[in-house]
């Protein structure tokens, strides 16, 4: 990681946890398939697990709908850095969570962090 961005993400992760409290400690999980130039047949998946800085939080009762945000889904605030997919998945205290829905902010055109739905897999 480049000295610039190591930078920005301490010195957002200090920004957030002296308004939030401290950042959870969670991890990127991210399995692709690998296919055969050859055949184009799928020879496998390969998995790559990536720590992030995060903060996890509770989405308010009144958001919960039963069915774009289901009860015990969570909000992630997370780094800009990593490029989140629908599908990939966040280890959060042990517990894998699939993310459902990746926003990525960039309120002045360059992008700042994502705001992500998660749910328990």
């Amino acid at each position: 990681m480049p000295i610039a961005t190591t930078q920005k993400a301490r010195k957002w992760k200090a920004m957030i946890a002296k308004q939030m409290g401290d950042t959870d400690y969670i991890q990127l999980k991210r399995i692709t398939a690998s296919i055969d130039p050859n055949t184009g047949a799928p020879t496998g998946q390969s998995e790559t697990v990536t720590s992030i800085t995060a903060i996890l939080t509770d989405y308010k009762e009144g958001m919960i709908d039963g069915v774009n945000i289901l009860s015990g889904d969570k909000q992630v605030i997370a780094s800009y850095d990593c490029g989140y997919q629908v599908g990939d998945s966040l280890v959060i205290d042990g517990k894998d969570y699939t993310i459902v829905d990746p926003k990525p902010i960039n309120p002045n055109g360059s992008l700042q962090v994502f705001e992500m739905q998660v749910r328990l897999s």
